[in-house]
């Protein structure tokens, strides 16, 4: 006789599936095409786009820091050149103005009128059959001068003088100023009175050096020379 076989956990499997009940798919977070499921996608997009935000946040701060680091250092180093560039600029003003002072002083000396050298010049270019009587110096607005008087043998001789002493390195002019003639009473020569006045060039100590040591004028040439060793004439 024939008798059917009844399998209750089978039923009850299916029942509990029919009533539904709870069921282990690991097709879950799929959709029924196999693809991800919408809902994955819409919680990883923020979430992603989250952390690439914070990563690039970091990056740019620790960007930010290292320039502001590179910045105070250069502020550093800008205040520090430019306390050194004042410092070089008062060094300049100093030394200009100590360069100006000696040079004042220079010009007083080099421009001091060295005057036994002038005349001794003056003395050796006077020609023969010419005499000096006296020689007078003068300083006005115009310049320095020297009033010569003497007397000469005769007219040609009074502009021998005045030739001479015009190609003195002292001189820049020479006038003659007057002539006469003097008729000697005792019968001896006729003589010329004359007077001549020299105005004197503007010209340093420096530019006469050879003049100076041709009528030995030592002295003054032993202060230039002085003045020339401590570097203040150049």
């Amino acid at each position: 006789m024939f008798e059917p076989e009844i399998n209750f956990l089978k039923d009850q499997s299916a029942g509990n599936a029919a009533q539904g009940g709870f069921r282990n798919d690991p097709d879950f977070g799929t959709d029924s095409t196999g693809g991800i499921d919408p809902l994955l996608i819409g919680v990883a997009v923020p979430v992603l786009a989250l952390a690439v935000v914070a990563g690039l946040t970091l990056f740019l701060n620790t960007q930010v820091s290292a320039k502001t680091s590179d910045v105070a250092q250069l502020d550093g180093r800008l205040a520090q050149l430019t306390q050194q560039l004042s410092d070089i600029e008062n060094l300049k003003k100093d030394i200009e103005t100590e360069r100006l002072r000696v040079e004042a002083v220079v010009n007083l000396f080099d421009l001091s009128r060295p005057w036994s050298a002038v005349l001794e010049d003056l003395r050796r270019r006077v020609p023969e059959g010419v005499w000096l009587d006296s020689l007078v110096t003068k300083n006005t607005k115009d310049g320095d001068f020297i009033d010569i008087e003497g007397k000469a043998l005769d007219f040609q001789q009074v502009a021998a003088l005045q030739l001479t002493l015009k190609d003195s390195p002292f001189a820049s002019d020479v006038f003659i100023q007057d002539t006469t003639k003097e008729e000697d009473k005792d019968g001896g020569p006729t003589l010329v009175n004359y007077k001549i006045q020299v105005q004197l060039a503007r010209r340093k100590l420096r530019e006469l050096i050879p003049i100076l040591e041709a009528t030995g004028s030592f002295g003054i040439l032993e202060k230039l020379r002085r003045v020339q060793q401590e570097t203040l004439v150049r």
